[in-house]
């Protein structure tokens, strides 16, 4: 893989990856790209901006690799098909693991993991998964794709999340419980059952389920 980086999505985000990248100093960040409807500007950050539909043009994928820095918009369905579409295109994705992250089980592409971030023995991480700071994923747990971990959640052991959730700051699941693709579980939630229905909301304390559907919140 090339050591050379177009970052997809010009955010604060993309921004602070960015200074993960370049600190680590394995990685030359180049560029950032969005899609054409969010191109206001031929530059940020003081690196090149430029369109996601034309980046083939400008950074070939035999040259330079991506680091997709997307968030949650949309049940992090952005981040998906922008992930897919330039996999399609023949890019290959930075799996990033920050050095005082612990992970012993393979991730898929395109993961993000900051700082000291544990992921035990055992576990199957899908690609596109961002797990922020001191986030633990304790052993034997599935986590499929495009799932987004805030700072602190905690999986405990056996545990399966599907595709495209929200796990919100400090929020713990329960041993041996499923959550269905494309859920919220809020901050600070404790979740100790099942969550069958995709794009159910469940918000703290005990948790108590949203009367609104995941995709009328992001």
């Amino acid at each position: 893989m090339s050591d050379k980086v177009v970052i997809v999505g010009a955010s604060p985000f993309g921004s602070l990856m960015r200074k993960y990248l370049e600190q680590e100093g394995k990685w030359e960040v180049v560029a950032y790209t969005v899609e054409s409807p969010y191109l206001k500007s031929d530059d940020f950050d003081g690196l090149p901006l430029t369109a996601f539909e034309n980046l083939t043009k400008t950074y070939s994928p035999e040259e330079y690799c991506l680091l997709n820095t997307l968030g949650y918009v949309q049940m992090n369905g952005v981040r998906a098909r922008m992930l897919n579409t330039s996999v399609n295109r023949g890019y290959k994705h930075i799996t990033y693991i920050h050095p005082t992250a612990v992970v012993n089980s393979p991730l898929g592409e395109g993961c993000i993991v900051l700082e000291h971030a544990s992921i035990g023995f055992r576990n199957n991480i899908g690609k596109g998964c961002l797990f922020w700071m001191n986030t633990v994923i304790a052993h034997d747990c599935t986590i499929d794709d495009f799932t987004y971990w805030g700072p602190g959640a905690i999986a405990c052991g056996n545990v399966k999340v599907g595709q495209r959730c929200f796990i919100g700051a400090g929020a713990v699941l329960r041993n041996r419980i499923q959550i269905a693709d494309e859920c919220v579980i809020g901050a600070g939630s404790y979740m100790n059952r099942n969550v069958e229905v995709a794009g159910a909301v469940y918000r703290a304390p005990y948790p108590e389920l949203h009367a609104k559907k995941a995709s009328e919140i992001f």
